[in-house]
């Protein structure tokens, strides 16, 4: 549900390929987190937030077009998790955090993942007129 309401912003606005590139961009943040023994939605959070910030700084500071950023921080990114993955010992499969195990699956992060799609869906209804003026006059919006 929560990807549905999304994703109408994010096609209007262009960044149809953000949420690939941040899923992706994440990975090395969840190796990491698991080597410290933090939650990995901690070193998701942190390496989501970095490539967003990175793809804007890419994008306003050089003459490259916004899916090219995309494309440049997320393969940066993703790259380093890859090597990672490979380099560091575990008792967990950690390629199962790149390719999903469905039966990995816990209650908690069921439960965690119930929560945060509840609070994204929150502030995405809330915030709705504002998202919507942004997609259509982005020049109008930054004025108000």
């Amino acid at each position: 549900i929560v990807c549905g309401v999304l994703s109408c912003w994010l096609v209007l606005v262009g960044w149809s390929l953000m949420g690939d590139a941040v899923s992706h961009a994440v990975l090395p943040g969840v190796v990491l987190a698991y080597v410290v023994g933090a939650p990995f939605a901690l070193g998701a959070l942190v390496f989501g937030l970095l490539a967003v910030l990175l793809i804007g700084a890419v994008r306003d500071t050089s003459r490259v077009k916004e899916d090219a950023a995309i494309g440049v921080v997320f393969t940066t990114l993703f790259a380093p998790g890859l090597v990672l993955i490979s380099v560091t010992p575990s008792q967990t499969d950690l390629n199962h955090i790149l390719f999903g195990n469905l039966l990995g699956v816990s209650r908690a992060d069921l439960l965690q993942v119930l929560v945060l799609g509840a609070v994204t869906l929150v502030v995405v209804v809330l915030k709705r007129r504002d998202l919507t003026l942004y997609a259509f006059d982005p020049t109008h919006a930054h004025a108000i």
